[in-house]
């Protein structure tokens, strides 16, 4: 299966490495996960996340520190809200391997199909979409589209609005 997953990976470049708006693309997000450690998403790189993503994950984090605060005020042990598992993957664990296998362009985005592995906990080759858009600093990761096999939502952005709504109303 690995070397099935190699002979993809090249036969994309070999398609996909020809255009450089589409090698730019596919090279942020092969840097994006292979600095990336999944957990705390406020520790992965938002210079390589669009404006829209990065003001999410700001009001996330705030809504987090926010409760925290409120908690520790009223000298409550009660958990905090908070975003948990990896968000930039569908697996609540995350990835500790991935290979980009296709790139394509679609009007003003681009998709990024990434291949992830999880081999702590035995979970191989699941498919994840980063969708990229083009601001004025170039590409930027604007969304993950879940592989409907592993998560329980259909996207990164998904998430994180899920995550505000519900604990707005409380």
């Amino acid at each position: 299966m690995k070397s099935f997953l190699l002979f993809l990976c090249a036969v994309s470049c070999i398609v996909g490495c020809t255009n450089p708006p589409e090698q730019k693309a596919r090279a942020l997000v092969d840097d994006f996960y292979n600095q990336y450690q999944p957990g705390d998403y406020r520790l992965a790189d938002t210079s390589r996340l669009s404006a829209p993503l990065n003001a999410l994950l700001k009001k996330a984090a705030l809504l987090q520190q926010e409760d925290a605060s409120r908690l520790k005020a009223l000298h409550s042990t009660d958990k905090p809200v908070m975003i948990e598992g990896d968000i930039f993957t569908s697996l609540y664990e995350g990835t500790n391997q991935h290979a980009i296998l296709q790139t394509i362009k679609q009007d003003n985005q681009t998709l990024v199909l990434v291949s992830f592995s999880n081999t702590h906990y035995g979970i191989h080759n699941w498919v994840d979409t980063a969708v990229l858009v083009k601001e004025p600093a170039g590409w930027k990761i604007d969304n993950v589209l879940y592989d409907a096999k592993q998560g329980s939502s259909r996207s990164l952005q998904q998430t994180i609005l899920n995550f505000l709504s519900l604990s707005s109303s409380n």
